[in-house]
């Protein structure tokens, strides 16, 4: 029997409804609001805001550094919003800021080629440990502190003794473009990424190459290892983000960032991974499902950067919009919600 047009139509019609509603309902993520907004203000160019590009929380989440293109670092006190410490000394744009473990040191680095240590609190001049040869992107300390691991655009990764300040090891990075490094937890290894999207791990006790990952096609702008060093994330300009195994290189997770390029990104906890993206939105994703988790508005301008102290579950942002965003979470609590109320504190914009 043949079967009219508007009988077929009606037919794919009943179909397409049963589908959808025998579908799984698809959860929303939950959106947070901030407890703090710093404003920066304006820097060394008159009328001109700061664009924010480098953020590190110290251990336990109360002090806060921020870097961007006024070439000013500034420490701020995230319970009270406090500007505790102004840092003059850069001449150009900062993207790279890292406490040392016990937040008496800050490391910072950028686009005048130097990675400069400062003492936090103090009024003595900084140590200039470096005046590279490039641009600086990424400088971070090891978890012991005795370590600074530096890469930039250009193929070396140099590792630096602080005590010394002398370069103990200069390794070979897989491009000339390098965007991020970082130390595991353990110090056992540290990994490189860059613009051809090749993660590269060395060994720290022999210096070999313990991983070779081909993580994208396009730029990878950032790398983490998860608290337990089981996971290590990289993301960038192929907006989606990866997890691999961290000790065999095995792909464990390919999450889709929405239709963003992925700007920032920091471990929360072993299974919550914190992004932020050129949409100006920062997205908490839990990655025992793996699925996005909270999403955090109310940026206007790129999430160019991201730190989060697990052990408090305070995370900081910043962005092109000139403002650090402080959120605090409950990450031990068996919904997850936010510990504060939404809102602004005393001496906060």
């Amino acid at each position: 029997m043949r079967m009219s047009a508007r009988s077929m139509a009606t037919l794919i019609l009943a179909i397409w409804l049963a589908a959808v509603q025998s579908a799984p309902a698809v959860q929303p993520s939950a959106a947070v609001a901030p407890v703090k907004v710093l404003e920066v203000g304006h820097g060394k160019v008159p009328g001109k805001p700061t664009v924010i590009t480098a953020v590190a929380l110290a251990a336990g989440g109360q002090l806060l550094a921020s870097g961007g293109d006024d070439h000013l670092v500034r420490i701020w006190n995230t319970k009270t919003g406090e500007l505790t410490q102004t840092l003059t000394g850069h001449a150009d744009w900062v993207r790279s800021l890292s406490f040392n473990p016990d937040h008496s040191l800050l490391a910072s680095a950028g686009d005048d080629h130097q990675l400069v240590v400062w003492q936090v609190g103090q009024s003595q001049p900084p140590r200039v440990l470096a005046e590279r040869g490039a641009p600086v992107y990424s400088a971070v300390f090891s978890g012991d502190g005795r370590r600074i691991a530096a890469v930039g655009f250009e193929e070396a990764v140099t590792i630096y003794d602080v005590e010394t300040g002398k370069v103990e090891r200069k390794l070979n990075g897989p491009c000339g473009d390098l965007r991020c490094v970082v130390f595991s937890p353990s110090d056992e290894h540290v990994a490189v990424v860059g613009r051809n999207g090749q993660i590269r791990v060395w060994s720290t006790t022999d210096w070999s190459v313990a991983l070779e990952i081909n993580a994208d096609q396009q730029r990878v702008r950032n790398l983490a290892y998860s608290p337990d060093g089981a996971k290590l994330a990289a993301a960038g300009d192929g907006r989606t983000i990866g997890l691999w195994d961290a000790h065999t290189g095995k792909l464990l997770h390919r999450l889709t960032a929405k239709p963003a390029k992925i700007m920032s990104l920091a471990f929360c906890g072993d299974e919550l991974l914190a992004t932020g993206g050129s949409d100006n939105v920062v997205r908490i994703w839990d990655l025992t499902k793996p699925a996005e988790r909270w999403h955090l508005s109310g940026h206007s301008g790129s999430v160019a950067a991201l730190a989060c102290d697990p052990q408090t579950g305070v995370l900081a942002s910043g962005s092109f919009d000139t403002t650090v965003r402080v959120w605090q979470f409950d990450l031990q609590g068996p919904a997850a919600e936010t510990a504060a109320q939404p809102g602004l504190l005393p001496g906060l914009k």
